[in-house]
Order: C-alpha cells, then sequence, then structure tokens
C-alpha cells in the first residue's frame, strides 16, 4: 500500500485502517496521521491572550449617521437584506464618501442618531417610508431625515417625515448636504415646506463602482430612466452593471451565445403599440432574433429568457390585448418550425403607469381592468421547441392606484392616502374588489387617474 500524503509504500501493519480508497491500494501511514495529529493539538492548545478589564469598555462609541432600513408594507418583514446596508450604486457610493462613521439603523433606534440617510430605490419606497415612520418610529423623531434615490421623485406625500431630499445623484454631495449647504437638487423643509420651489434632476458625475454605463440610448416614450438619466458619453444600450447575475439588455442589443438565462424587454404585445411608444422593435427584428438563436449551433441546450412587457396602454382594451397575445403566439408557431434549439419564454407583465419627466406622464392609468386576473398564467404558446407563458407575478389594480396617487400626489394628500394604503379591510379583500369598492364609496378621485394637465412632480426639471 502507497502512503497518499509522503509516498511510503510498506504493508498494511503499517498505515491505519481510514483514509483508504476503495481498491485497497492507496491509504495515510501512521507516521503522517501522527504529524497531523500534532500538529492539530498545537494549534488547537495556543492560549488566548490574557483578558484586561478597561474603564469604561461596556461604554458605546456614538455614531452620528444612521443608514435606515425600511419596513415593507407588502410582507411587513424588513425590505432589505437584514445583515447589511442596502447594496446598490448609489448608496454604496455616498457611504463611502461620508466623512464620519455611519451604521445600520432601524426605526425604533432613530433618535439615537443626528442624521439618517434613506435610500428610496422605487416609487413604492414612498408608501414603504410612510409605512415604517407610522408603525415603528417613535412620536417625535429628533433626527434629520435625508432622503435620496432613484424613487425620490414626487415627495409632497412625504414632506411631515423628512427634512432634506436630494433629486438625481449627489455622489461629491453628501457632505455638504449634511452640513447644511442648498444645491439645485436639494430641498430643505425649513426654506421650502410647501414645495413650491423648482429643482433639478442632478445628472451623474463619474461611473460607481460597478457601473457599466448610464443612460439608455432608447428613448421609449413611458420609460422614466430612459428620460431622466442622460448618459455619460455616447448612449449605449442599457446594461445595469456588475450584481446582475442574470444578463439584462434591449432586444437589438441581446447576444445569446450559449444556453442559460437572459432578460429583455418587449414592452408591447404588439407592433402598432410598441412603434407607438416609441419602442423600435418590429415583428421582423423579433422573429429574426429568435431564429438566429434557435439555429445557433453553439446554443446546446435550452435557452431561458424573461421578457418585459407592459399591458395597458390608453389605447388597449382587455380584448384588444387577448387578440395581441393570440397573435404572438401565432408567430412564434411559426418560428417553432424553423428552428432547432429550445426556449422557454416568460412574459412578466407590468400594467401602464404613467411615470414623471416622461411624454406619457399626464395619460390615464386603467385601474379598472384586473390585468392580474386576465392574464396570469396565459399560456401564449407551447410547441415542440417552444415554450412561452405569462408569469403569475402581475401588478394588480389596487398596486397600480397607489404608484400613479404617489407619482401625482399634493400636498395634503396624504391623510386621504394613508386611510387608502393601510385600511385592513380593503386589504382582507380579494384584488379584483379593491379599486371597484374605493370608486363605489368615493374614497378615491377617479379624475386622477385620468389623463390630467399636471402633476404633482411638476416642480422637477432634468
Amino acid at each position: 500500500m502507497k502512503c497518499s500524503r509522503c509516498g511510503h509504500v510498506g504493508p498494511d501493519k503499517d498505515f491505519i485502517k481510514g483514509h483508504r480508497t476503495y481498491n485497497g491500494t492507496v491509504g495515510r501511514c501512521k507516521e503522517c496521521r501522527a504529524k497531523i495529529g500534532k500538529a492539530w493539538r498545537t494549534k488547537q492548545d495556543v492560549m488566548p491572550k490574557p483578558f484586561i478589564p478597561v474603564p469604561n469598555m461596556l461604554e458605546r462609541t456614538r455614531v452620528d449617521i444612521g443608514v435606515l432600513r425600511l419596513q415593507k408594507i407588502v410582507d411587513r418583514r424588513l425590505g432589505k437584506e437584514p445583515n447589511r446596508i442596502e447594496s446598490n450604486f448609489g448608496i454604496k457610493a455616498i457611504l463611502k464618501e461620508l466623512n464620519g462613521p455611519y451604521e445600520a439603523c432601524f426605526p425604533e433606534t432613530i433618535n439615537h442618531y443626528r442624521i439618517v440617510l434613506i435610500s428610496l430605490t422605487s416609487v413604492m419606497d414612498i408608501e414603504n417610508l410612510i409605512y415604517t415612520f407610522e408603525r415603528y418610529c417613535p412620536e417625535t423623531v429628533t433626527a434629520k431625515i435625508i432622503v435620496g434615490g432613484f424613487g425620490v421623485i414626487n415627495i409632497k406625500l412625504i414632506v411631515p417625515y423628512i427634512d432634506v431630499a436630494v433629486f438625481g445623484r449627489a455622489e461629491g454631495q453628501i457632505n455638504d448636504i449634511i452640513n447644511g449647504f442648498s444645491f439645485e437638487n436639494t430641498w430643505r423643509k425649513e426654506y421650502d415646506p410647501e414645495v413650491t420651489r423648482q429643482y433639478q434632476i442632478r445628472q451623474p458625475q463619474y461611473l460607481l463602482e460597478g457601473e457599466n454605463s448610464i443612460g439608455c440610448r432608447n428613448r421609449c416614450s413611458y420609460c422614466q430612466y430612459g428620460h431622466i438619466r442622460l448618459p455619460i458619453g455616447k448612449a449605449v444600450k442599457y446594461n445595469p452593471g456588475k450584481g446582475i447575475h442574470t444578463p439584462e439588455t434591449d432586444w437589438k442589443g441581446l447576444v445569446v451565445d450559449k444556453a442559460g438565462a437572459y432578460i429583455t424587454a418587449w414592452d408591447g404585445w404588439s407592433e402598432t403599440t410598441r412603434l407607438r411608444v416609441n419602442k423600435n422593435i418590429t415583428d421582423d427584428d423579433i422573429i429574426s432574433k429568435l431564429l438566429d438563436i434557435g439555429n445557433n449551433r453553439d446554443v446546446v441546450n435550452t435557452v431561458h429568457m424573461k421578457i418585459f412587457q407592459i399591458t395597458g396602454y390608453l389605447w388597449e382594451t382587455k380584448e384588444s390585448v387577448l387578440e395581441d397575445i393570440e397573435s404572438v403566439g401565432l408567430m412564434l408557431a411559426d418560428i417553432d418550425k424553423q428552428i432547432t434549439n429550445k426556449f422557454v419564454i416568460v412574459f412578466l407583465v407590468t400594467p401602464f403607469g404613467p411615470e414623471p419627466l416622461t411624454p406619457m406622464q399626464y395619460e390615464p392609468a386603467n385601474i379598472y381592468i384586473d390585468w392580474r386576473g386576465t392574464l396570469m398564467g396565459t399560456k401564449v404558446y407551447y410547441g415542440e421547441h417552444i415554450k412561452a407563458f405569462v408569469l403569475n407575478l402581475i401588478t394588480g389594480p389596487f398596486v397600480l392606484m397607489k404608484r400613479v396617487w404617489i407619482n401625482r400626489a399634493e400636498i395634503g394628500d396624504l391623510d386621504r392616502f394613508k386611510a387608502v394604503a393601510f385600511n385592513t379591510k380593503i386589504k382582507r379583500m380579494p384584488e379584483r374588489y379593491k379599486v371597484p369598492w374605493l370608486l363605489e364609496n368615493k374614497h378615491i378621485n377617479p379624475g386622477l387617474f385620468g389623463r390630467v394637465g399636471g402633476s404633482g412632480a411638476d416642480y422637477l426639471y432634468i
């Protein structure tokens, strides 16, 4: 038998009974086993450094700046990962620039800090902030609250809770903002409590760590990102950068050279709809791309593709959308006959909501059709090579209603918004009944969700 460690060859008695190969030709000799055991015991026998008590050793070092984790209204759990501060590009860059130490804080301990930073990553974080302060924070908050992030657009609902709002990117500014300086992109309650002044959405000054690009070469009429984030240098295809595990880009920039998962978007079921919202993807573009991928010999296994779709534009009805989906199924059926590789296509549908600072910001939102109940689980096409269906995760009309309300809210809407958003009776209702019940009982104004002449976020400019 041969020792796997030192190479010694000898009789069976020279080796321990364990650590042997299945055929008994290689094992571990007793001498090597003894050396390993001695090294392990020596390592474990190290005495710890002597413990010497010092004065005030339990006294907590004061940290002036806290970073608040919002509570999520949807599931009442932490809205961010529980063991670390938010990891999006913006907040990471801001925290690196801070002159002083900071730490994660919770609503219950918010008054332990002089400054509290809150990152709002989407419009729905406005609702999460309201819920967090109403449900968990002390009745009187003494810390100065500074909010920033992509979700900071219309702040009129959260004016009672915050002291400073930063619109757009704040790299290179954060320490001055904390110290009381004002900029064109900075709102301060002490100077403008009714939000009557104009504020600029500050553009990126440079790429942050992990960012591949900023901005988008497309100017889709519904997309807020493409209109409020101007590109640095030449506009490029959408590329979210580091931290995204699945490749994600626009349809024309999508490159599939091997099997795996990919994320892209059509944002309209028909060519007519896509072109109408300046989404320049024709049916021929779709057919050509799927044929190229479907016959690519380098793609050995299944391609999993998640495609974002927007449904419920102002000219669309339930019947027209179902007809468009049927047409997509017929198109996929024709492609299926001409390819050899396999696809699983999942459509992730989002109801259209007019976003501030876009060409469609004043258009109506269809809060009357329950797209979740209409499209959830729809089989678009099931064939030999292609399986396509609508994912069950579709925003219901109640969430759409809240999103549009937040974007169009005015000073003074807070009490009514809280009465609707946090109503336990509404929460227990099936999704399809919530908005009709609110409309029937006149708890919401239908005019707010139709075509409007102005919006609560009209105080912003690029």
